[in-house]
């Protein structure tokens, strides 16, 4: 059995902030607070901030945050009802926006997106060192 956790929330601004909490909240609880695991946790947090905020200004109603912890990596998704996929660009460094998704790539093993319902889901793989897996009950 994998471990996972989800939440949903409405399309406010706070919602990045308090999907950052959730993520930090979970992690700590399955994984521990070494230093490990608070790297996931901070790399989460920057990703699933990143989701969130693409998700609300796209236009979305509802986000969900999805969390699922496998022997070696973490999935993070997020899914939203906004039209459209996210879209990678390369601002100008005089750009105030426009890094999200390269900041995402860098710090994920893998990231996608997916349609669903009338939006999407996007996804990133974070990888889990397996020691702080190791306890957890995979049957």
């Amino acid at each position: 059995m994998s471990w996972s956790a989800a939440q949903r929330y409405t399309s406010e601004r706070r919602a990045a902030g308090d999907a950052r909490r959730f993520c930090s909240r979970h992690i700590a609880d399955i994984l521990g607070t070494g230093p490990a695991a608070a790297t996931v946790a901070a790399d989460a947090e920057v990703i699933v901030s990143e989701l969130v905020t693409n998700s609300i200004e796209a236009g979305s109603t509802r986000v969900d945050v999805r969390l699922a912890l496998r022997r070696d990596h973490l999935l993070l998704t997020v899914a939203d009802d906004a039209p459209g996929r996210p879209q990678r660009r390369t601002p100008l460094p005089t750009d105030a926006r426009g890094r999200g998704l390269a900041i995402i790539a860098a710090l994920a093993r893998a990231w996608g997106t997916a349609p669903s319902g009338a939006g999407k889901e996007v996804w990133a793989h974070l990888a889990v060192l397996p020691e702080l897996t190791a306890d957890l009950d995979y049957t």
